[in-house]
């Protein structure tokens, strides 16, 4: 309490006696070297537009529509006709999926790219041209090699070149934006099958202005 900087819990307080939040969370986060805890939580403002928990909403209607499936499977497989057309249905499905998933991708402040077994570039998020300076897909085919500078390619290679590479990765590692200059990136990695074959699905974050800072701090000291 004597090390407090900065609390809405005391206004809050007098304005609804006896207010609990319904959702709150703590963390500690590292900013130059010191370590700042903090509380968050919801204000009865967010509680009354947000309203009560749907879940059982959302759990029925799954419900209810994984047996209107069942049934749609059913009727469509009396005729090839049929199959088809259930066929050209899933397909949709899994057409809306990724593009959901793709939306999603888009809209996440981290650089993620996909890699196949040899460690060419299958697929990249917007953020990607953030972070690395490439535009849209011109990525794509590409090897990840060319995303760190040249005297780590070789260990990027024998990565990808490894029998039985690992299923997760945690690292800091050197990379190379579009215009030459070195960036360090944080990377995290998951190995998956993807229609069979094999995928390395990498999320980047570019953290080179708190390696910045941390220097400066150390200097400063």
């Amino acid at each position: 309490p004597q090390a407090l900087l900065f609390s809405r819990r005391a206004e809050l307080g007098a304005s609804i006696p006896h207010w609990q939040p319904r959702h709150a969370a703590s963390e500690t986060i590292m900013l130059a070297q010191h370590a700042w805890s903090l509380r968050l939580s919801s204000l009865p403002a967010f509680e009354l537009a947000a309203g009560p928990s749907r879940t059982w909403i959302i759990g029925l209607g799954g419900g209810l529509a994984s047996v209107l499936a069942a049934a749609l499977v059913l009727v469509l497989l009396g005729t090839r006709q049929r199959a088809l057309a259930l066929a050209e249905s899933m397909s949709q499905v899994h057409r809306d999926d990724e593009a959901r998933i793709r939306a999603v991708m888009d809209h996440t402040a981290d650089a993620i790219f996909t890699a196949d077994a040899h460690g060419r570039i299958c697929s990249v998020n917007q953020a990607m041209a953030t972070v690395f300076g490439h535009a849209g897909d011109s990525l794509v085919g590409q090897p990840a090699r060319v995303l760190m500078p040249e005297r780590v390619r070789e260990q990027v290679d024998a990565f990808y070149a490894r029998p039985d590479p690992p299923e997760h990765l945690r690292a800091e590692w050197p990379g190379l934006h579009r215009d030459g200059h070195e960036i360090t990136v944080r990377v995290a990695m998951n190995r998956t099958e993807i229609g069979g074959e094999t995928r390395f699905v990498w999320l980047i974050s570019d953290i080179s202005e708190q390696r910045r800072a941390e220097q400066a701090a150390r200097q400063a000291q």
